[in-house]
């Protein structure tokens, strides 16, 4: 059975035409445009129905889709003050502190600490910071640290005074040596009007003895 297209390509013609032409209409740049923009606030409830389908669509996206995260303002925290404060420095006078206090120190144990007294003790008190470091096992580390402040007070140890020597036990020291405190003895028994703090030093004891010497002379 064979058909004539001879009418039936005008109405399919037809329809491809008017189905572009719906299109075009619809989709017009300027059709678009002319739209007014939605106002929910001065619209009415007879109005709802009347909003262009694209801002439906772009409200529905709106509330739809996941929220976002709130942004970090660092500008704040750059100028933020830490949140720990440093500790303090501990300051110890190296001729007042106890085995105690020694303690407190980081790096110093019991033994230490007792060697550091019992050090103090047999040189009649320090007139130097830099003595510590003549302590068996002293960390010379603790001298440049800035946790810890050593301090000597001017005139704060015992010394020796020369006037008050009445036998050789007193001259006794560890800087002296057993010779060196006889000598020194003898020394003082042949100048009665010596001055160890002013006057020169005595033949009986070399330069380097007695330049650590000096300075607990009173």
């Amino acid at each position: 059975m064979k058909f004539k297209n001879s009418s039936i390509k005008p109405v399919s013609g037809l329809a491809f035409f008017l189905s572009a032409l719906c299109i075009a209409w619809i989709a017009w740049p300027e059709r678009i445009g002319a739209i007014p923009d939605w106002q929910p606030d001065s619209a009415s409830a007879t109005e709802v129905h009347q909003k262009p389908f694209r801002a439906l669509a772009h409200e529905n996206y709106q509330t739809r889709r996941r929220p976002s995260k709130p942004k970090l303002d660092n500008s704040k925290h750059i100028y933020a003050e830490p949140r720990f404060s440093q500790p303090l420095a501990l300051v110890i006078d190296i001729n007042e502190a106890d085995s105690m206090d020694w303690v407190q120190i980081p790096g110093i144990g019991p033994k230490t600490a007792r060697r550091i007294v019992a050090t103090r003790d047999k040189l009649r008190g320090f007139y130097s910071v830099e003595q510590l470091l003549e302590v068996y096992y002293f960390d010379s580390n603790l001298l440049q640290s800035q946790r810890v402040h050593f301090r000597a007070k001017p005139r704060s140890w015992k010394g020796l005074t020369w006037d008050s020597i009445r036998s050789k036990q007193d001259l006794f020291h560890p800087y002296l040596s057993a010779t060196q405190r006889n000598s020194l003895w003898a020394y003082k028994n042949q100048h009665p009007d010596f001055d160890p703090r002013h006057s020169p030093k005595p033949l009986c004891i070399d330069s380097h003895t007695w330049i650590r010497l000096k300075p607990y002379w009173k």
